[in-house]
């Protein structure tokens, strides 16, 4: 799995959703994600692009456990809709 988009109904991503999935390069968040729980981009060390069908204030509503998710805060993240 090189890259997904995730379905836009998909609320929560669940514990290691992605865990060791170290092909995985792209991955697009939908709007209505509102919780990413522990693990889920554990050992995905070939991600190197997110992008979020929201904007950046509707991103940072989303709930983040950060431990096994520290690429969320690494990486620069693409708003796909920059309105306000």
């Amino acid at each position: 799995l090189k890259g997904i988009d995730l379905p836009s109904k998909v609320t929560t991503l669940k514990e290691g959703a992605f865990e060791n999935c170290i092909a995985l390069e792209r991955v697009c968040l939908p709007r209505s994600l509102t919780t990413v729980e522990t693990h889920v981009f554990y050992s995905c060390s070939k991600l190197a692009a997110v992008s979020y069908l929201g904007t950046a204030a509707e991103y940072e509503e989303i709930f983040i456990v950060s431990s096994g998710n520290s690429v969320l805060e690494t990486i620069e993240i693409d708003f796909r809709d920059t309105a306000s």
